[in-house]
């Protein structure tokens, strides 16, 4: 096996330079993805049947979600669950600071019940700021 160099902020990773097995300082592993540990938590209720939401809907909510945040790509965002009873999608998205983040919640509660997102209607949502926990 060739040693590989890992790409920041990845501490130490596995197969290739971005699948991170531990995080640099500032950062927590989620899935194979450092992410900071100041994020906006999200969880999105959609008016669709679970088994309706494909890949293209998913990229859809996530290129929507970074145009809304002004961010040049999907990257920081990270759809962590989703819940087939009642089409419920979470997760977060990093940011560089809690300023940053307090923004990003005012400007994401325009997505409230009624609007739309990636083509599908919105029934409900929630958005919070906060800086996460490394898991013990």
């Amino acid at each position: 096996s060739q040693c590989i160099a890992c790409t920041v902020p990845c501490s130490t990773c596995v197969e290739s330079p971005t699948n991170c097995l531990s995080c640099i300082n500032g950062y927590n592993l989620q899935g194979w993805k450092c992410v900071t540990n100041i994020s906006v938590m999200f969880n999105i209720k959609l008016n669709t049947n679970y088994g309706t939401i494909t890949s293209t809907i998913i990229s859809n909510i996530l290129a929507e979600l970074a145009q809304i945040l002004k961010l040049n790509s999907t990257e920081k965002i990270t759809i962590s669950k989703a819940y087939s009873s009642s089409t419920v999608l979470g997760g977060s998205i990093d940011q560089s600071n809690q300023s940053q983040a307090s923004a990003s919640v005012n400007t994401l509660n325009s997505l409230s019940a009624g609007a739309s997102i990636g083509g599908v209607p919105i029934i409900s949502s929630t958005f919070s700021s906060g800086q996460t926990q490394q898991p013990n």
